[in-house]
C-alpha cells in the first residue's frame, strides 16, 4: 500500500470520525505531508506504507532536530507522526507504533508575552485613523470580538450572523476547538461595535458569516490576521511582535481573573477542558507581582475582609459589566 493513500486515510478519519478542529486538521495534514516529501526526497521515489519505519522516522527525527528548532516545534512535526502510528496499529495494518520507540526532547516552556492594557488601548484608537469608514468599522468589530471576548480565531472565522445576540448580549461559539459550542457573553463595547457594524455590513452577502470583506467574500484566518496587523501599524506599534490574535486571548483571560472572575468561570469562557489549560493563560506583570512583595514578610500587611472577600450576587455582576472596560 502507498504510503500516502494510507496517510489520506488517517486525515479523513480525524476530520470524519474524530471531528478534530480545523485547525488541527491543516496543522497534521502539513507535517504528515512534510513526512512524506523528505522520503521522496531521501532515497524513497514513490514510498511504500512499509517506509514508514522505526529507521526512516528516526533519521527524520534526526533531521528535523538538526534545524535549530525549539523542542516544542520538535514536538509539532513529531506528534502527528506518532498519532498516525497509533492508528495504523488500532486498525490492524501495523502490530506497534514504529514512532513510539522515538525519544523526543523535553518539551520547553512556552513563551506568551502578553499584550499590555495600554498596547490595547492604542489599538483600540487607532481603528479611527482608518481612512475607509467600511473597513474601519469592520476592524473595530473584530477587534472587539477578539480583546473583549477571547475568542480564538478561527472561531470568530466561523461565526454566523445568527451567533451574534445583541439583545442580551451574547455570542454563539458553534465551533469551538473539540467541536464543542458555548456561549461568551458581550460587554458594552462589544455590544456597540458590532451593532455598528451590522448596521453597514452589505445586505446581500451571499453568505451568513458574521464578518463579510465584501458581498461574495467571508473574513478568514489571513484576513484576522492582516486586521491586527494594520491596526498595530496605524497605532504605532508595527514592531511588537508579540501582539497577535491570539496574544489579546491571553490578555482577555488574564483580565478577566484581575476583574474578579473566578478561574472556572474563565475556564468555561475561554471553552477549555481542563483547568490546567486556562492557568497557562494567566499572566502576573512586574507591578503585580510587587505589590505582593509584602506577604514574604515575616510580619505581613493583613487587608481588612471586605477587600478580600470574593464578589458575591449583584456585585459580581456589576464587576462582569465592567470587566473589559
Amino acid at each position: 500500500m502507498k504510503l500516502l493513500e494510507s496517510i489520506e486515510d488517517y486525515l479523513r478519519f480525524l476530520q470524519f470520525e474524530q471531528g478534530v478542529s480545523k485547525t488541527t486538521y491543516k496543522s497534521y495534514h502539513a507535517y504528515l505531508f512534510h513526512f512524506h516529501k523528505w522520503l521522496i526526497e531521501n532515497g524513497y521515489p514513490s514510498p511504500e506504507l512499509k517506509d514508514y519505519n522505526t529507521t526512516t522516522l528516526r533519521r527524520y527525527f534526526y533531521y528535523v532536530s538538526g534545524k535549530g528548532l525549539r523542542p516544542r516545534s520538535i514536538y509539532g512535526y513529531m506528534v502527528p507522526l506518532r498519532s498516525y502510528g497509533a492508528f495504523l496499529v488500532e486498525h490492524g495494518a501495523l502490530t506497534e507504533n514504529p514512532a513510539s520507540s522515538i525519544k523526543l526532547p523535553k518539551k520547553d516552556a512556552a513563551i506568551r508575552r502578553e499584550t499590555s492594557e495600554e498596547e490595547i488601548l492604542a489599538m483600540w484608537n487607532a481603528v479611527t485613523k482608518q481612512r475607509n469608514q467600511y473597513r474601519a468599522v469592520m476592524q473595530k468589530a473584530v477587534l472587539a470580538v477578539l480583546i473583549y471576548t477571547g475568542l480564538r480565531r478561527a472561531e470568530v472565522c466561523d461565526l454566523k450572523l445568527t451567533d451574534a445576540d445583541l439583545t442580551d448580549g451574547w455570542l454563539l461559539v458553534r465551533s469551538g476547538k473539540g467541536s464543542k459550542s458555548r456561549k461568551v457573553p458581550l460587554c458594552t463595547e462589544a455590544i456597540d461595535a458590532l451593532a455598528m457594524w451590522l448596521g453597514i455590513r452589505p445586505a446581500d452577502c451571499q453568505h451568513n458569516y458574521l464578518f463579510s470583506v465584501d458581498r461574495s467574500r467571508r473574513l478568514y484566518y489571513t484576513g484576522i490576521r492582516s486586521i491586527v496587523e494594520e491596526v498595530k501599524h496605524l497605532a504605532g506599534l508595527a514592531d511588537k511582535t508579540h501582539i497577535c490574535p491570539h496574544s489579546l486571548r491571553h490578555s482577555c483571560a488574564s483580565r478577566l481573573m484581575r476583574n474578579g472572575a473566578s478561574l472556572h468561570e474563565v475556564m468555561t469562557w475561554l471553552g477549555h477542558t481542563q483547568i490546567s489549560t486556562t492557568q497557562r493563560y494567566l499572566h502576573t506583570n512586574e507591578m503585580e507581582l510587587k505589590s505582593a512583595a509584602s506577604f514574604a514578610s515575616l510580619a505581613p500587611q493583613v487587608k481588612e475582609n471586605n477587600a478580600t472577600r470574593p464578589p458575591q450576587g449583584e456585585e459580581r455582576q456589576a464587576r462582569y459589566r465592567r470587566v473589559t472596560r
